[in-house]
């Protein structure tokens, strides 16, 4: 069995769909599990919601900021 990581970051919500759609792809192969997952922004919120960023995004967060800085 193979494992696939589908790792991103989204502001506006164009890598999601497109994150989303390499996922899709990839769960269609046999034998493949894959997980979809994005990284934590580091903008303020304040500054995010004024930039219009879309916070509304279902992936889960892969780790804490702090802790992939590391």
């Amino acid at each position: 069995m193979s494992k696939v990581l589908v790792l991103y970051y989204s502001m506006y919500g164009h890598l999601e769909t497109m994150a989303r759609a390499i996922a899709e792809g990839a769960r269609s192969v046999d034998g493949c599990e894959v997980a979809l997952k994005r990284v934590p922004g580091t903008m303020p919120p304040d500054a995010f919601r004024q930039a219009g960023g879309k916070a509304d995004q279902a992936a889960p967060i892969a780790a804490a900021a702090a802790r992939l800085a590391r």
